[in-house]
């Protein structure tokens, strides 16, 4: 596919270009290690960590029998289960650790909308970000909480008529894992948000503020930090969590220090290292890593390694999640 034709697929399903969005945790316990992504084509595809280059997967997640279809969002929680939203199918289904192939899931979670991300607390948690219709109208955007294991949902932020939750295609959910704080980043209005744990219904944001990026494709809390990603104002912008109004982010452009980005889709940043390590899905057919250097919010680029070939199996990445 190229690169116009995923982009097309991409604005048809959300309203705009900004379909991509996450902002995930980190529970690890005993999943495997990998580098985790989700193909909008309808797959998923698993990586060593130390891939790079013309890589080919170490297991592929593909097929009739997966359920999978338009999937954006993937997280993976501390027993190693897959979960993976498929915006298209209106699902999330669920795969055991070891899962290789054309694998039916062990659950799919249904009557969520479009569901585009996920995010999974240390208690192995489930949320899920969903928009109504993803068009223009917010309506009963909703984030979905389910309890470890279970098939359906217990409670949600957000719904209709959004006048105090203010969601708006919340593509971005996550958890600051210091006090629990969720993160929410709308696409449509650029707003950022947090909500107290646990907080359900349509009720006020604790603390918000306008990113004024436009184009807002994907964030993720790391390093006390929110790394945002948008083809329109610059490429990484990292604001610090206490911002208020309008804040000024620290950006990471483009084509700094190689970097060549096509278009950014999912964001993760991993930290396990000592320093922030940025993984961040293209669209074009590649997943960048992103060495750093400096300290949060001041960072720089150190170097960049890719993941990009025939025998990568990447087609349209969207999401990306890493288990060190």
């Amino acid at each position: 596919m190229t690169r116009f034709a995923a982009l097309a697929l991409l604005l048809a399903a959300c309203g705009d270009d900004s379909p991509v969005h996450h902002l995930p945790d980190a529970p690890r316990g005993n999943a495997p290690p990998g580098i985790y992504v989700s193909n909008f084509a309808g797959a998923i595809t698993v990586y060593p960590l130390d891939a790079v280059g013309n890589a080919a997967p170490m297991r592929t997640i593909t097929g009739a029998a997966t359920g999978l279809g338009g999937s954006i969002g993937i997280n993976v929680d501390s027993d190693g289960f897959i979960y993976v939203a498929n915006r298209s199918q209106g699902t999330v289904t669920v795969y055991p650790k070891d899962v290789d192939g054309n694998a039916a899931p062990t659950r799919t979670l249904m009557g969520l909308g479009a569901p585009e991300v996920l995010a999974i607390t240390a208690d192995d948690e489930l949320l899920v970000a969903s928009c109504h219709t993803c068009n223009s109208d917010p309506g009963d955007d909703k984030i979905f909480h389910f309890a470890k294991g279970a098939a359906t949902s217990d409670s949600s932020l957000g719904g209709a008529p959004n006048t105090n939750t203010l969601l708006h295609a919340p593509g971005s959910v996550g958890l600051d894992p210091s006090d629990n704080t969720l993160w929410v980043a709308n696409s449509y209005t650029s707003l950022v948000e947090s909500f107290p744990a646990g907080a359900s219904g349509d009720v006020a944001p604790a603390r918000s503020f306008n990113a004024m990026l436009g184009n807002l494709q994907s964030a993720t809390f790391a390093d006390n930090a929110l790394f945002i990603a948008s083809p329109d104002a610059g490429l990484i912008n990292i604001f610090s969590t206490s911002g208020t109004g309008t804040p000024t982010p620290v950006v990471i452009p483009n084509h700094m220090n190689g970097l060549d980005v096509g278009y950014p889709a999912g964001l993760w940043v991993e930290t396990s290292s000592g320093h922030p390590v940025i993984y961040l899905a293209d669209t074009d057919g590649a997943i960048h890593i992103i060495d750093t250097t400096g300290t949060t919010p001041n960072l720089s680029v150190a170097s960049v390694k890719t993941i990009t070939g025939a025998a990568t199996s990447l087609a349209t990445p969207l999401g990306v999640r890493v288990i060190p």
